[in-house]
């Protein structure tokens, strides 16, 4: 059931339409230009960056407390770094 629940929950986007390019070296360092020549191809709708596959969960730290959270609770926080324009591709 969990496996079915994981493929099929909806989190806001096709995830057939999607492409993770990790992007390593020079092309690292040239996003902006690439980004500008994959909004040029006809059939991509939106480009934006993130430091990690979005399906994927990953940075997760366990080491965070408040006041009144049970000490037993195992809660993972996640982190990702994305572009100013990640948001709307989602949406």
């Amino acid at each position: 059931m969990q496996l079915h629940y994981i493929r099929t929950k909806n989190i806001g986007m096709n995830r057939e339409n999607l492409i993770y390019v990790p992007m390593e070296g020079e092309l690292q360092n040239r996003y902006e230009v690439v980004k500008r020549e994959l909004e040029n191809v006809p059939g991509i709708q939106a480009v934006t960056s993130a430091n990690q596959n979005p399906l994927m969960i990953g940075n997760a730290t366990g080491d965070v407390n408040w006041r009144g959270k049970d000490p037993a609770a195992g809660i993972l926080f996640s982190k990702m770094t994305v572009g100013y324009d990640f948001e709307r591709q989602w949406a």
